[in-house]
């Protein structure tokens, strides 16, 4: 779903916001140590590995705007919001096949998402470490601000 909201340049200003809420699901993971090709993490089981895409972010809004000021000075902004991407929680297992595993009780790509955190944090006391609180997992949202400030200098040449 995209939503735009838009006013043309008028009055000396102008803005633009726009919305979108997006939701990308795949099979398997691009994991950069594997060489970069998908792989199924549990053969046994290939429902575990269905779920949000790497790319996946939810949601994105932008909201921008520029006003024209006295004295040939114009200032814009944008604000950017991305959700955050998901993520799995791997145990320290390894498959015979060579292929990390899923911490029990999660799938891929949970993180960010419907994470299940008390079987993260059950899978965290069986090996003797300590739980994990929601506030505690890192998150790549991101948020920026970019302001621009401009002013109108006007040189005349000089006769040669």
């Amino acid at each position: 779903m995209f939503v735009r909201l838009d006013k043309r340049f008028s009055h000396r200003y102008t803005y633009l916001v726009s919305y979108t809420l997006a939701k990308a699901d795949d099979v398997g993971s691009r994991e950069t140590n594997n060489g970069g090709f998908f792989h199924v993490t549990d053969q046994s089981n290939p429902s575990l590995d269905v779920g949000p895409a790497d790319s996946d972010r939810r949601n994105s809004l932008v909201a921008s705007g520029t006003a024209q000021l006295p004295w040939d000075m114009t200032l814009g902004a944008v604000w950017t919001y991305r959700s955050a991407a998901p993520f799995s929680a791997y145990s320290a297992n390894i498959s015979a096949d060579g292929q990390r595993q899923y911490v029990p009780g999660t799938s891929r790509n949970q993180g960010n998402r419907d994470l299940n955190l008390a079987a993260v944090n059950a899978y965290r006391a069986l090996n003797g470490l300590p739980a994990v609180a929601d506030s505690q997992i890192q998150t790549d949202r991101v948020s920026t601000v970019d302001i621009r400030f401009a002013k109108s200098i006007r040189l005349q040449g000089r006769p040669g």
